[in-house]
């Protein structure tokens, strides 16, 4: 949705006025550490954050645990725009379940659940 610069200005300066705490409109990203380095509030609405290191340094993996931790924390009128160049969905999901799940990834990529994993 787009919006005019007049209008951003005019919500900000009624959140100041009206004293709108910052942590309210913010969403955590689960750790600590990142919401005091963010300015101790998590991410901000509106904002795009980029993730970069080099290779098979955990990217993936870490976005996905924060993806987890947010979903858990929106609304259901609310959304996270997810963009990843290098996985295909199909595994994504598949990580995200077995984060979400706390099931071994290898058994859901397999298709070999046991009767615990099921429940």
């Amino acid at each position: 949705m787009r919006q005019k610069t007049s209008e951003i200005l005019k919500k900000e300066l009624d959140q100041l006025v009206n004293h709108q705490n910052i942590n309210d409109l913010c969403l955590s990203t689960g750790f600590n550490e990142l919401d005091m380095y963010l300015g101790g509030f998590g991410l901000e609405p509106g904002t795009i954050t980029v993730i970069g290191a080099r290779p098979s340094m955990g990217k993936t993996s870490f976005i996905l645990n924060l993806l987890n931790h947010q979903l858990t924390a929106i609304g259901q009128d609310e959304s996270i725009l997810y963009l990843n160049a290098k996985e295909g969905k199909t595994n994504l999901i598949q990580r995200l379940l077995a984060i979400s799940s706390k099931v071994n990834i290898k058994a859901i990529q397999q298709r070999q659940l046991n009767e615990e994993d099921k429940a």
